[in-house]
């Protein structure tokens, strides 16, 4: 896998195995921790399991950077399933955009941002 990386950095001419697997689009986990190398390494807290993408934007008071990430992951509303009449914290429309499924994209910076907002709203 170190090859891999080597060589991305290499084509690219650019300073980390982070920059590359975003130049090119491929991620590789780090072994011990799961995550992607250059991303946030925490862990998503259990208050925000259920918690979607265009909540935490819309109703956190985060940064407008972290607010415009958030954004930026937002599935397109073709690949979002339809809403129930009764839509569950579970439901497949809010698994899809659910910020538990994109945590680990985020950067620390913004994940520690979106604790800190959560924890002042009494979210977490």
């Amino acid at each position: 896998m170190e090859d891999i990386t080597k060589n991305t950095i290499l084509a690219f001419g650019v300073g980390s195995a982070a920059t590359a697997a975003i130049l090119t689009g491929m991620y590789f986990l780090n072994k011990e921790t799961g995550n992607v190398p250059g991303f946030g390494a925490l862990s998503c807290p259990t208050g925000l399991t259920h918690a979607t993408l265009d909540e935490c934007a819309e109703c956190l008071p985060v940064s407008r950077e972290t607010s415009s990430a958030l954004w930026a992951l937002m599935p397109r509303d073709e690949d979002i399933p339809a809403r129930g009449e009764w839509p569950e914290p579970d439901s497949a429309d809010r698994k899809a955009t659910s910020v538990k499924k994109f945590w680990n994209q985020l950067t620390g910076e913004q994940q520690e941002d979106i604790l800190r907002a959560a924890k002042k709203e009494g979210w977490i």
